[in-house]
């Protein structure tokens, strides 16, 4: 009885990982596998590059005045060291998974091990962005709130592209 709740938890857990990484764009796993490169992002852009053209996208969009664009940069700069050490941990399961599936014989609970692993930190990089947006949100106009869960709904052009070209990769 004691194996069947354990495994049932373990697929429970998986299912809701799957699940919970289904609701995320990409955003967070784009974001680490960028990092992996050589500590730039994707087209050559850093960090602070990239979440300056962010930045600047969304002050466009929802038409941000100064001090709400710095509200922004704020809550983006706390954040970030929460976040880091999730797309470390996240890039070491990727390749330790990636690893074991090339060494030439599986080592299923291994692997296992390593997806519920992930799993973790997927759900904790969901939540991370989910704490991020709300903040976000408080700082927003009626207005503002209404125009970015239209870009939420239907997503960006930009966005998009990104992601098709690294299926592509």
């Amino acid at each position: 009885m004691t194996h069947r709740r354990t495994a049932a938890r373990g697929l429970a857990l998986l299912a809701a990982a799957l699940l919970a990484s289904a609701a995320v764009s990409g955003w967070a796993v784009a974001r680490s596998e960028d990092s992996d490169r050589a500590g730039s992002t994707e087209k050559g852009m850093s960090r602070e590059q990239r979440l300056d053209h962010h930045m600047a996208l969304m002050s466009k969009e929802l038409k941000l005045t100064p001090q709400q664009e710095s509200q922004m940069r704020t809550i983006t700069n706390e954040e970030r060291s929460q976040l880091e050490p999730l797309f470390k941990e996240m890039r070491e399961t990727r390749r330790a998974i990636r690893l074991e599936t090339e060494k030439g014989s599986f080592d299923e609970a291994r692997v296992r091990s390593l997806a519920e692993r992930q799993a973790r930190v997927n759900v904790d990089l969901i939540v991370a962005r989910a704490r991020i947006t709300s903040k976000m949100f408080a700082i927003l106009t009626p207005e503002q709130r209404a125009h970015m869960r239209e870009m939420h709904e239907h997503g960006r052009p930009d966005r998009s592209e990104r992601h098709e070209d690294s299926d592509s990769d």
